[in-house]
């Protein structure tokens, strides 16, 4: 008698921890988790903790694919939409290159884009940043979604149209 209790205990022991082990993929499962345990979760893979928990479980859940294509075209238009709510324009220097044969003003193209190919332009509508701080918070944060090497110019279009520098319809 004293035998079987005396190994009940270890008994007792290795299935209380069994069970934990059992319970454990379930309480760092990023889909269930809440609060500070779903940050620590984003951590793991590199998310940021901004926005609700649903918008951090879908960082999280496409993780992978973001970091694959993070700075490409498509990754950066993600990173913009994600940041602004909104759907850029995004104007690369071959697009507009004063030096394709079919430029009809090669020297309006020099005045509007320059000629640094490593330059990109972003085309956001005026009333995306409520106050010039969180414009510049904006460019701070493009600065690190961008590919090394390249440098971003931003331009707010206006809801009219204006016969300027740039004027899209």
């Amino acid at each position: 008698d004293f035998t079987r209790r005396f190994l009940s205990v270890f008994n007792s022991m290795y299935a209380d921890m069994e069970r934990a082990i059992d319970t454990l993929p379930g309480q760092i499962d990023y889909e269930r988790a809440q609060g500070d345990l779903l940050g620590y979760l984003a951590s793991w893979v590199c998310v940021e903790r901004d926005g609700t928990a649903d918008q951090l479980r879908e960082r999280i859940r496409t993780a992978l694919p973001d970091y694959e294509n993070r700075y490409t075209v498509e990754g950066v238009r993600r990173s913009i939409r994600r940041l602004t709510g909104r759907d850029p324009i995004l104007i690369e220097h071959f697009q507009v290159s004063p030096n394709r044969p079919d430029c009809a003003d090669p020297e309006l193209y020099r005045r509007l884009y320059g000629e640094d190919p490593y330059r990109f332009f972003v085309l956001l509508p005026e009333d995306t940043f409520s106050s010039q701080r969180e414009r510049q918070q904006f460019q701070r944060d493009m600065e690190e979604v961008i590919p090394a090497g390249m440098s971003m110019q931003m331009v707010q279009l206006k809801p009219c149209i204006q016969l300027d520098w740039h004027t899209y319809l």
